[in-house]
């Protein structure tokens, strides 16, 4: 009844950031409901008018960080698409030909209303299609929409063709691309577009992959290939190639190329090698680890620059090596200055590295020396998503004194950080508004509260060399008797030998208490 009520504003509620949760449950409460058959035709008139006012501001939807997630759950309605994922992966896994013959794969849904939706989505925006292929939010769209359309030649070949810039159904199946390819490597140095064009890459038709070889990828392979968001597009492409002349059409490009392929990963070695220049050079060189492979002879700290995704990638995984295995890289860390620290703090892909780093295998002192150089800088941190999370993860790892100084600096931005997001939640979890001497008691209670000097019940008097270690007090004696014990606390030598069983149970109410491990209080 509410999607039905409010299906004209359901464009808005869903791109709205609490909106989107009511658009969900929503969505899932309709999901339970597919399966009955007497309700088929009310989902189905609920579908269609969704599907329609969608369509209608279908750019803005998709690149909203929340009305993209409302796209996902309208796709992910069960029966709404018909075929089975688990068919298609054993389609693709076998390397068969593609395409939906097999009564088998289809399901009892909507397939009418998915197609329908998707077409008009794209050519309502078409004005916009390059926009939308290097948005975050409408990129993975896109990609989930040529995932689930995967083994329909048909429908692929006029996604795709809108996506390569095309006005006609089978358009890229037909004609030569070769005119589209300036186009694609300038949208390559969008991240999103290259993971969208790694999707592409993935469930092509067969006949639309070896035109895309001949035609739009001809001669730029090794381009792309070199390229930091183009490498998976090529890896995409090798793996899911299905015939030899797909195989022979990559290798005439790619084969002879082999020496540079080569001198580029001599590059990579030497950006890995501890016998660089200086002992910072290492992390340095991986973490702009394309620009490094460009300008090898003349490379400086380029201020401001994003970062390597795959670089990043790497070093999280060294990081988790054990501890001789990752000396030069923490050597290289302990070499750089407070500045090269902080701009990898505040870059997201750096801050996942500082993680990595944290929890890693190198000494507390070693680490500490490293996320010293911070200090000063924890508010300036804490603005960003990803340094918040750096934030929270160092301090939960961190002792009394470096969590109050955390604290100290993050008031300081309280006001600016309680508008945001992540910063809210940042200073909900660090419990940024209590006073340092409360988080000083509070740590001191908590410690306190690990050495209560009694014993669950054994049966066994214990031996003493065991009389060190502590064990919760019963409920029950406690309630019961802890005026007499805190009298015996107030002694200033208590010995198991002089302290018989028998009177500690006189003293608790005559309840039974098995044994004493403690010799003193």
């Amino acid at each position: 009844m509410f999607l039905h009520n409010s299906i004209e504003c359901f464009p808005i509620i869903a791109a709205d950031k609490f909106g989107s949760r009511v658009a969900e449950a929503a969505l899932k409460s309709l999901a339970t409901h597919v399966e009955d058959n007497t309700a088929r035709g009310i989902i189905q008139d609920v579908l269609d008018r969704m599907c329609k006012v969608i369509v209608a501001d279908a750019a803005n939807v998709m690149s909203s960080r929340h009305g993209s997630h409302g796209c996902f759950f309208v796709f992910s309605l069960q029966d709404l698409h018909t075929t089975k994922r688990s068919a298609v992966l054993a389609e693709r896994l076998s390397c068969g030909r593609s395409g939906r013959s097999d009564p088998k794969n289809q399901e009892c849904g909507f397939p009418d209303i998915f197609n329908s939706l998707v077409r008009e989505m794209l050519q309502n925006a078409k004005d916009d299609i390059l926009t939308l292929q290097t948005d975050d939010n409408s990129s993975l769209v896109l990609q989930t929409v040529l995932q689930l359309s995967a083994g329909d030649d048909h429908e692929l070949n006029y996604i795709i063709s809108i996506l390569l810039g095309f006005d006609e159904d089978d358009t890229a199946q037909k004609k030569d691309c070769s005119g589209q390819m300036n186009v694609i490597m300038a949208l390559l140095e969008h991240a999103a577009y290259g993971y969208l064009l790694e999707v592409i890459m993935e469930v092509a038709p067969d006949e639309l992959r070896n035109n895309m070889l001949t035609g739009t990828l001809k001669g730029a392979l090794f381009v792309i290939s070199s390229h930091h968001n183009g490498n998976y597009v090529v890896e995409a492409l090798v793996a899911s190639a299905r015939t030899s002349h797909q195989m022979e059409r990559i290798w005439d490009e790619l084969g002879s190329k082999i020496k540079e392929l080569l001198e580029s990963s001599q590059a990579l070695f030497a950006a890995f090698s501890s016998n660089s220049e200086s002992p910072e050079s290492i992390v340095t060189h991986i973490l702009f680890l394309e620009n490094y492979l460009h300008q090898k002879l003349s490379w400086k700290w380029p201020l401001g620059a994003k970062m390597s995704v795959l670089g990043c990638l790497m070093l999280q995984t060294i990081l988790q090596y054990p501890h001789q295995y990752i000396r030069p890289y923490v050597a290289s860390f302990l070499a750089m200055d407070g500045n090269k620290i902080l701009q990898i703090s505040k870059d997201p892909g750096g801050s996942r590295i500082l993680e990595a780093f944290l929890c890693s295998n190198a000494s507390k002192t070693r680490k500490s020396r490293v996320f010293a150089k911070l200090r000063g800088h924890y508010g300036e941190i804490a603005m960003s998503p990803s340094g918040s999370l750096l934030l929270e993860k160092y301090f939960a790892a961190n002792n009394l004194p470096c969590k109050q100084a955390i604290v100290v600096e993050l008031l300081a931005v309280q006001t600016e950080l309680s508008r945001t997001e992540h910063g809210f939640l940042l200073l909900k979890k660090l419990d940024v508004d209590r006073p340092p001497e409360q988080l000083r008691a509070s740590k001191t209670s908590e410690d306190a509260g690990t050495s209560v000097p009694f014993l669950r019940n054994s049966g066994k008097r214990k031996s003493p060399e065991n009389r060190n270690i502590t064990s919760p007090v019963p409920a029950n004696l406690m309630k019961q008797s802890i005026a007499e014990l805190g009298y015996l606390a107030g002694k200033e030598e208590l010995t198991a030998s002089k302290q018989s069983i028998a009177e500690l149970v006189d003293l608790a109410g005559k309840e039974k208490l098995s044994a004493v491990r403690c010799a003193n209080f």
